[in-house]
C-alpha cells in the first residue's frame, strides 16, 4: 500500500530525514492542501474542520511506519525499494509481501480506532493522554502512558484505555523521559527550602520583597511581598536564576507605583 506513495515519502524525508513531523505542522500542511483542493473535493464545513487533523494523524502514523523500517540494520525490501536505499541493506529473510501484510494490519487497526474515537493525543499540561469522539467534544483522559517494549528514543509513547491502546504520535520516548526528569527535579526542589535570590525592604509597608525559585509543573522564579506572591516568570525563559531575579527586581517599581 505505501509503495504507491514512494515519491511522497522521499520528498518528506528531504524535509525531515527522520520523518518525525509534529502534529501541528502536519495539520497546517494538510489544511493548506485541503484549501487548494476543496473546489474539487467539495467538503462541507464539518468535514473541513475535522479533515486536516485526521489526515495529519494518519500520515504521521505512516511516516513512523516507514521510519521504523528505515532505521533497521537489515531493512525490509519494500522500504529499500520505496526510499531508494542501498540494496546491500536488504534483509534476505523478508518476503516481498511483508509490507502489504504489516501495513494492511496497521490501517485496519487505525480505521477501527477512528470509528469510535477518531481524535486522540497527549495533554502536556496535565501529563495525560486523551481521546474524543469529536474534535471539540468531551475528552476522556488516562494517566496510563507507557513506553513500548524495547523502546528507542524516536518511538512514540503508548496510551492505554480500558478498551484499547493508542500510539501517541505527539509524544516521543525522548520527550517523555525529558518531562519525567524535569518533574523529578521539581519534586525534589519542593522538599528543600527555597533559596533567596534577591531581597529588599518595602519601606511603605514594612514588608520584605524577596525573589525565590518555586517548583510547579515547570521551574519558576517568583517575587513575594511578605508572604504574598506578586508575580512569577518561567526559569526556562532566562539564562539562569540570577538573570530571572534581575528581571524581577524591577517589578516592585511597577507593582507598587500606585501604593508605595
Amino acid at each position: 500500500m505505501l509503495m504507491r506513495f514512494g515519491a511522497l515519502f522521499q520528498d518528506l524525508a528531504k524535509l525531515q530525514p527522520n520523518l518525525a513531523f509534529t502534529q501541528s505542522s502536519m495539520t497546517w500542511a494538510c489544511k493548506d492542501i485541503m484549501n487548494q483542493k476543496n473546489v474539487v473535493w467539495k467538503l462541507d464545513k464539518s468535514q473541513q474542520k475535522e479533515q486536516p487533523a485526521t489526515m495529519a494523524r494518519r500520515l504521521r502514523s505512516a511516516c513512523r511506519h516507514v521510519q521504523q523500517a528505515m532505521i533497521k540494520t537489515k531493512k525490509p525490501r519494500w522500504v529499500v525499494d520505496m526510499m531508494q536505499l542501498d540494496p546491500a541493506d536488504i534483509d534476505a529473510n523478508t518476503r516481498d509481501d511483508d509490507e502489504d501484510v504489516e501495513q494492511n494490519a496497521m490501517v485496519a487497526a487505525a480505521e477501527c480506532d477512528d470509528i469510535a474515537f477518531p481524535f486522540f493525543g497527549f495533554d502536556h499540561e496535565h501529563m495525560k493522554a486523551w481521546r474524543s469522539k469529536t474534535s471539540s467534544g468531551a475528552r476522556e483522559l488516562t494517566a496510563n502512558v507507557k513506553e513500548p517494549k524495547e523502546a528507542k528514543l524516536t518511538d512514540f509513547m503508548m496510551a492505554e484505555f480500558h478498551d484499547g491502546v493508542y500510539e501517541l504520535t505527539d509524544m516521543t520516548v525522548a520527550e517523555w523521559r525529558g518531562k519525567q526528569s524535569a518533574s523529578s527535579t521539581c519534586q525534589a526542589s519542593k522538599k528543600k527550602p527555597a533559596k533567596v535570590l534577591w531581597e529588599a525592604l518595602h519601606v511603605a509597608s514594612g514588608l520584605m520583597l524577596t525573589v525565590k525559585p518555586r517548583a510547579d509543573r515547570q521551574q519558576l522564579v517568583s517575587l513575594y511581598w511578605g508572604t504574598q506572591q506578586k508575580c512569577q516568570v518561567p526559569l526556562n525563559a532566562f539564562d539562569d536564576e540570577h538573570a530571572a531575579a534581575m528581571f524581577l527586581k524591577v517589578a516592585p517599581e511597577v507593582t507598587f507605583s500606585k501604593t508605595g
